[in-house]
């Protein structure tokens, strides 16, 4: 029996020069360690998700905004994948592109968030994850809506 264990956020927090390590124990107690992906660069990306409104009636367009910042330098661009807990509730792109920066270290892109009319209070989660081209972890974050009636 071999288990498997996924620790990629665990490498980046201790520090290891690793994009993913993987942790098999097997049934006799050997443990063997594998590691996979290619060296990341020195690059720490944060991603923050906001909203213009946090509580909108159902039918209301809400613009939403993704900051993306450098912490080693100029912002080098990158594709961030939008996600809706509740796609029934509010819809938005798949997708956006942050261009690059020439003189910042952030690069910032907005998205318009259609909302529809719900029956009782409703909760969305707007999650954004961007894999940073100039390498390091996927970075994430994400924000809440509540459409009412």
């Amino acid at each position: 029996m071999h288990i498997t264990i996924s620790l990629r956020s665990l490498a980046h927090r201790i520090g290891l020069p690793i994009l993913a390590l993987f942790v098999v124990v097997a049934a006799t107690n050997a443990v063997s360690a594998q590691l996979t992906g290619p060296p990341p660069r020195n690059t720490e990306v944060s991603t923050t998700v906001t909203l213009s409104h946090s509580t909108v009636k159902g039918g209301t367009l809400v613009t939403g905004t993704v900051t993306m910042t450098d912490h080693n330098g100029l912002f080098k661009g990158a594709t961030v994948y939008l996600s809706s807990s509740k796609t029934a509730v509010a819809k938005f792109p798949a997708s956006i592109t942050i261009p690059p920066s020439s003189t910042s270290p952030t690069g910032t892109r907005t998205f318009t968030v259609t909302t529809y009319k719900v029956t009782a209070n409703t909760t969305v989660v707007i999650g954004a994850t961007a894999i940073y081209p100039a390498g390091g972890l996927p970075t994430g974050n994400g924000a809440y809506l509540t459409v009412t009636p």
